[in-house]
């Protein structure tokens, strides 16, 4: 029996706009670049709604979009969020939004997969991103 999940109040959630408020962390984004955030249980069943976070020559836009499972998404990566992430994220203050968002990758509920090859999310200014998140694309083996 799917699970339900309250999109409006995921989707809306404080701490996607404090994370995306932090802008020199999305700076080196090139325009195009779209990072996707989905709930586990969306992610799931592969029909849902999701947040769009899409770098633009002014920084970066956010939208809903439909979800329809990876193979169809157009996003270059995805979080995948489970419960007990946001319940952690919940009451966050927004000047601790990106570490606690950084946290929760690190413990595993939120789960983040990359769409694209290698080579396009270099071309695409992930790599700062990415650090600041504790992660890289590649090894240290260059």
């Amino acid at each position: 029996m799917p699970v339900a999940v309250d999109i409006d109040a995921f989707l809306d959630h404080a701490i996607w706009y404090a994370v995306r408020a932090q802008r020199q962390v999305f700076a080196g984004l090139a325009p195009g670049a779209c990072i996707g955030i989905v709930p586990r249980a969306v992610a799931r069943r592969e029909d849902g709604s999701m947040l769009l976070w899409q770098a633009t020559d002014d920084g970066l836009a956010s939208r809903r979009a439909c979800f329809a499972g990876f193979a169809r998404c157009d996003a270059d990566m995805m979080f995948v969020v489970d419960d007990e992430a946001m319940a952690a994220l919940d009451g966050m203050a927004p000047g601790e939004a990106l570490a606690a968002l950084r946290r929760q990758v690190r413990r595993g509920t939120i789960v983040l997969y990359f769409l694209k090859c290698e080579g396009a999310l270099v071309a695409l200014g992930y790599e700062g991103f990415l650090e600041t998140l504790g992660l890289t694309i590649m090894g240290a083996c260059r």
